[in-house]
């Protein structure tokens, strides 16, 4: 499994705290977050440049607001509570945005996906990469929860995270997350109910 890979028992902490023993918190953040925005960048034949101060100011808005809600949480209560996967892709996925962490995008001369994709992507990027790592997570979440069900101790194979989330839905979440005041919480109950419906539906849920 790539280090780095933004599918794997644990990801959430390691977003947050680095990987165990040698890969501190920013070293982690920044490749499994670039990694998986370029292959999406690739997919829509863009090539990404990622402004890396404002890929950490979102780290550290993430994980201060993670933190928070824990201790939220906690008050009162007997033990602390801590967010669901959901809401971690949600809040990563707003801060992913508010922070602009695509710098430039580069059109490729020929698209493979084509070409009103790849113009749309090129003027969306950071719209469209912040909800597709966010939804991402959310589907791989529910893939490890299905296989566990299963009595599979991993996820051996995603057939769902090799296809590709329709991109009329993607498009129009990356419209408003460009033009409305999409809050987190919004976002959160968002992946949910995509993820429940492609569920029910049996569809891929992401690309």
């Amino acid at each position: 499994m790539d280090e780095f890979s933004l599918y794997q028992k644990g990801i959430f902490g390691f977003l947050k705290n680095g990987r165990p023993p040698d890969t501190s918190r920013e070293e982690f953040f920044y490749y499994a977050i670039v990694d998986e925005a370029c292959r999406i960048g690739q997919s829509f034949s863009c090539s990404l440049e990622i402004n890396a101060r404002r890929l950490f100011e979102a780290q550290d808005y993430w994980a201060w607001d993670m933190q928070s809600m824990t201790a939220t949480d906690r008050i009162g209560g007997p033990s602390p509570v801590v967010p669901c996967e959901f809401k971690h892709a949600a809040f990563l996925t707003y801060w992913l945005r508010r922070r602009l962490f695509v710098e430039r995008v580069r059109k490729h001369p020929q698209s493979t996906c084509g070409q009103a994709k790849t113009d749309f992507y090129s003027d969306y990027a950071t719209e469209m990469t912040a909800f597709l790592i966010g939804i991402r997570l959310c589907a791989y979440h529910v893939a490890k929860k299905t296989a566990q069900e299963a009595g599979r101790c991993k996820v051996v194979h995603l057939p769902g995270l090799q296809q590709r989330i329709r991109f009329d839905i993607a498009r129009e979440y990356a419209i408003l997350l460009r033009h409305k005041n999409v809050s987190p919480h919004a976002l959160y109950l968002a992946f949910r109910s995509l993820l429940h419906v492609m569920t029910l539906r049996g569809i891929p849920a992401v690309s």
